[in-house]
């Protein structure tokens, strides 16, 4: 955003930890690309806060938003953005959150010109995608009208399940099925690119949480995203990226250098 739109950033996002754990790595990626932070705000979820903030966006002069604005309170900052005269041309807003499904919501011109960064788009080209939007959208599920990357992680969360549960009954029968047993089947698990609609992903061993292909797309004025940039590879998750002093993250809870684990709240 630094390299295509200018230095001056303004965030916005809904008030709760991911928003604020979001914006502090992006506050952290800005300074090192020699970018401004002009301001930080946050809208209590469901809430309308648009019209002060796009009033403060206009009067600082952004040159583009970062938001991790999420649901109601996006579609009321987005309707709020184009009341107030604002289009991409002027301000564009880069998001972690505002999918198809958002855009299909309100209007593919609320959407058009902005920009997502997501692992997962519907526009996506390749064969097992276009299987899976055609199987999904003919469903009875399919009345949404697109996917997007909320549906599809969740659709492979599934798959990992699967996979998981599919391991342990040939290795050790049924009746060993547990939570625990899982977990464990869990580590380092893939789901290649025949089955994964955004490509290929697997789950960490330590935090168990995927590798995943970054994406920048711009919506279209169709609603979808024509793809910028992607990463050549997946790239590993990296809890607690900010805080290196801290230990480690991993299933079973935080590693702390001294060798005391805080356990996970599950």
């Amino acid at each position: 955003m630094v390299n295509n739109y200018g230095k001056n950033a303004f965030f916005v996002g809904s008030n709760y930890i991911w928003a604020w754990e979001s914006n502090r790595n992006a506050r952290y990626q800005l300074e090192k690309v020699g970018g401004r932070l002009l301001s930080e705000k946050y809208i209590p979820l469901g809430h309308d806060l648009s019209g002060p903030i796009i009033a403060e966006i206009i009067a600082k002069k952004a040159d583009w938003i970062f938001s991790t604005v999420i649901a109601d309170s996006d579609i009321f900052f987005r309707k709020g953005f184009a009341r107030a005269g604002l289009t991409s041309s002027d301000v564009p807003i880069a998001s972690l959150t505002t999918s198809e499904m958002e855009i299909r919501t309100i209007g593919e011109a609320y959407g058009e010109g902005h920009i997502l960064c997501a692992p997962y788009f519907q526009s996506l080209q390749n064969e097992t995608n276009r299987l899976f939007v055609s199987e999904f959208l003919s469903s009875p599920y399919g009345g949404s009208g697109v996917t997007h990357f909320n549906m599809e992680e969740t659709y492979l969360s599934l798959v990992y399940f699967k996979k998981a549960v599919e391991s342990i009954v040939r290795k050790y029968g049924d009746s060993k099925l547990s939570p625990e047993l899982i977990l464990s089947e869990s580590r380092n698990l893939g789901i290649g690119k025949s089955e994964s609609p955004e490509g290929e992903v697997f789950l960490d061993p330590l935090n168990l949480n995927s590798w995943l292909t970054p994406r920048i797309g711009k919506f279209n004025s169709d609603g979808q995203l024509d793809m910028l940039w992607e990463r050549k590879e997946t790239v590993s998750p990296m809890p607690y990226l900010l805080y290196p002093a801290r230990g480690i993250c991993r299933a079973d809870g935080l590693h702390l250098p001294g060798g005391k684990i805080v356990k996970a709240a599950s």
